[in-house]
Formats: C-alpha cells, structure tokens, sequence
C-alpha cells in the first residue's frame, strides 16, 4: 500500500511582511489610538498584545486578513 507525507511550510518572509502590514495598520486605525495594542514577533512566535480582549480580537483579526492576502 502507497504512502505519502504531508508537508507544511511557511515562506517566512511572506509572514514577516503580513506581520508588518498589520504593524502599520493599528498604528494608523483610530480606534487603537492611545492604547498599548501591538505584535511582538520573536523568531517563530506572534504574540498580540492589547489592552482588551476586544482589541486582541481585533489586532487578531487585522493580522490573519493579512496573512490570508499574502497566501499563507
């Protein structure tokens, strides 16, 4: 009987520069004004903070729109 690997891999410039579209897009949107909402991206992480969980479903919102556009 045949078998097969699934394999899965990110082309992490593409996730670097969804990460900074996202970046630039709370800091333009008026309704992140004055709040400490941001991404910190480590090397294979994105962590979201946000001052509520409304602006952390937000900013996770925003990031995954942008993900989805690059095709990841």
């Amino acid at each position: 009987m045949p078998t097969f690997d699934i394999v899965s891999e990110l082309n992490m410039h593409e996730v670097d520069n969804a990460v900074d579209q996202a970046k630039r897009e709370v800091t333009n949107r008026f309704d992140f004004k004055g709040t400490k909402c941001a991404f910190e991206q480590d090397k294979d992480v994105i962590t979201l903070v946000g001052d509520a969980d409304f602006h952390l479903r937000q900013l996770l919102d925003i990031l995954e729109n942008k993900l989805i556009k690059r095709g990841i």
